[in-house]
């Protein structure tokens, strides 16, 4: 799970629905893949705006 500095800078709300509880997912995802932290909460903070 993502800490809530990653989630701050993903800009990732706190999770009380379904959708955000998916970013948060999709966060963690992204930060256990071998790229940089600052790659991973760009491409989550990308996908929210897009309206994931």
């Amino acid at each position: 799970m993502p800490t809530a500095t990653e989630q701050a800078r993903a800009d990732a709300p706190t999770p009380h629905t379904p959708q955000p509880l998916y970013q948060l997912l999709v966060l963690a995802h992204l930060l256990s893949a071998h790229v940089r932290a600052s790659v991973a909460t760009d491409a989550a903070r990308a996908l929210c705006n897009d309206g994931m």
